[in-house]
């Protein structure tokens, strides 16, 4: 919103009175508004429209791994952001010294300040959603109203008041010993440098979402430990769940990888053997019991079924007696 403010304050003016040639001949205001339009439209649109889906592809961030993913790449997304604004600072100071190129399609200078701007725009825009949900993901529920006015805010008063108050602050200061020209050239780096901020503040957001995952796993992976000494499989189950929640098997740095391969071949045994917990087997006993019973019924049915046909007269011409008979039934 910084971005988006200081650069809309300053645009107009900047581009008028630093590309001036004389009092007389300089970009004209409606050329430098169509452009402002395109350059800022083009660049903020493209990045509404890949930044926050390219997250969404990579997992988003509603489980820590898919934080952390996002913060690296929100991180790449102000690093784009900070050589931009250097590359536009560049072209300023390229503009007031002899280095000048100029070719039909007119000042190189110029159209690398745009192309700077462009990327500043896509780029922070890109970053905006999924700064946004990662805000609310990480507040407990109950406090997520609250928060989200405090961002608010927050962005407010940091992001568009700021945007033309501390360029303006920062021309001020060198009004007395520095051309008009150099003044807004001043102001309009200032708002580009500050794209530099975001590669910090992105860089410590990830170092923090990289120690709670580590502190997650170490946690995840004691737990599937004591599941394994169990051999209970209900909790081998719950612990490889939660294992997958943190990607454990994604850690390099230990070897969860091998305990939770060790717990997955584990409860494949258990569900091969039928036996998945300690109270399973009262269970399965109870089921063996129950075929006994019928095994039983049937042995006794059989019984009477012999009995039955021991008391029948032998039929003539057959060759049997009732032994016989009875062994063959």
């Amino acid at each position: 919103m910084f971005q988006v403010s200081g650069i809309q304050y300053l645009w107009t003016r900047a581009f008028t009175e630093i590309w001036m040639v004389s009092p007389d001949r300089g970009l004209s205001k409606n050329w430098v508004t169509a452009m402002f339009i395109i350059v800022t439209g083009g660049g903020g649109g493209l990045g509404i429209a890949f930044g926050s889906w390219f997250i969404d592809r990579s997992g988003g961030y509603h489980q820590t791994p898919g934080v952390l993913r996002s913060f690296q790449i929100l991180w790449w997304y102000q690093m784009a952001a900070a050589l931009a604004g250097i590359g536009g600072v560049g072209a300023l100071y390229g503009k007031f010294h002899p280095w000048q190129y100029t070719s039909e399609w007119g000042d190189a200078w110029l159209w690398l300040c745009w192309f700077c701007i462009f990327v500043i725009y896509a780029a922070q825009n890109a970053s905006v959603a999924a700064l946004c949900g990662i805000n609310l993901q990480v507040i407990p529920e109950d406090q997520r109203t609250f928060a989200s006015g405090t961002e608010i805010t927050v962005r407010n008063i940091l992001g568009y008041i700021g945007g033309p108050l501390f360029p303006s602050i920062v021309m001020t200061l060198n009004s007395g010993w520095v051309a008009d020209g150099w003044q807004l050239s001043l102001g309009l780096g200032f708002v580009q440098m500050a794209n530099v901020l975001g590669v910090l503040v992105l860089g410590r957001l990830r170092l923090a979402a990289s120690l709670e995952l580590a502190q997650q796993r170490a946690d995840v992976l004691q737990e599937l430990r004591l599941a394994l000494q169990s051999e209970d499989a209900s909790k081998l189950e719950r612990a490889v769940a939660a294992a997958r929640r943190v990607e454990l098997e994604q850690d390099k740095h230990g070897d969860g990888a091998a305990v939770l391969g060790m717990a997955n071949e584990l409860i494949g045994r258990f569900h091969a053997r039928g036996e998945m917990s300690p109270q399973a087997v009262p269970r399965r006993m109870s089921e063996l019991e129950a075929e006994i019973g019928l095994l039983q019924s049937e042995i006794l049915r059989q019984q009477e079924e012999i009995r039955r046909l021991q008391l029948l007269p032998a039929s003539p011409g057959e060759g049997l007696d009732q032994p016989e008979m009875a062994a063959n039934v």
